[in-house]
């Protein structure tokens, strides 16, 4: 009777740890499903690196925002998705170097779209983690951002009514060409005047001035050619 006792009380203490231990994977299993939906329900691109520079995990976002499929990315190294701006710098080092400066932990990336097309991005990068063994990387998509501040760049040395360089981008270019010139050659500088212009605005009209002006620099580009 106290053997049959005692191995009752033994199936039952087994019977209550596979109990709570099934009860624990359950959980276990209930937190990584809540994880992995976190993961890629939320709304920017991520992916996970390991050491060596290859991708181990993408982000439904970042599926949809480098156009790639899941399988054309797992396992692959970072550099066939993502360049440094400046510099020949591998997926690898680009994302430990990131991760080693101090606090924001970002720089700026150029993610190869599967069309080619090359997308201005900021990488974030996490200290690597010993549970996932590698990195966790979040881009945010500056590409407008560049664009503005292109066109702000071309506003400021372009003369709105004609489209033309202003007198600072002539400068700029003057001061370029100088500066690799050798030492026996010259340059020259071609000024073209409108006899007559102030008439024109004084007699129809500025407005009529500016038609003037952009159709004779209409003809003076098809009298150049495309340089």
């Amino acid at each position: 009777n106290n053997t049959n006792d005692e191995l009752g009380v033994v199936i039952d203490n087994y019977n209550a740890m596979q109990d709570r231990l099934s009860s624990e994977s359950a959980s276990v299993r209930a937190s990584l499903a809540h994880i992995d939906h976190l993961y890629h329900e939320t709304p920017a691109p991520m992916f996970c690196v390991a050491p060596d520079g290859t991708i181990t995990q993408v982000s439904d976002f970042w599926l949809a925002f480098s156009g790639y499929e899941r399988a054309d990315v797992i396992n692959q190294p970072l550099s066939e998705f993502l360049r440094p701006v400046a510099g020949n710098v591998s997926g690898a080092c680009l994302v430990r170097d990131t991760a080693a400066t101090t606090d924001p932990k970002q720089c700026e990336v150029l993610v190869i779209h599967k069309t080619g097309r090359a997308i201005n991005s900021l990488l974030s990068v996490s200290q690597r983690d010993a549970s996932i063994g590698g990195y966790l990387c979040v881009v945010t998509d500056i590409s407008h951002l560049r664009q503005a501040e292109r066109a702000l760049r071309l506003a400021a040395v372009t003369d709105r009514l004609t489209g033309l360089p202003n007198r600072a981008a002539l400068q700029d270019v003057a001061l370029e060409m100088a500066g690799q010139m050798h030492a026996d050659e010259r340059m020259a500088v071609l000024y073209i005047d409108l006899d007559n212009f102030k008439q024109v605005n004084d007699t129809f009209g500025h407005e009529a001035g500016d038609r003037l002006l952009i159709e004779a620099v209409r003809r003076m580009k098809r009298s150049a050619g495309e340089r």
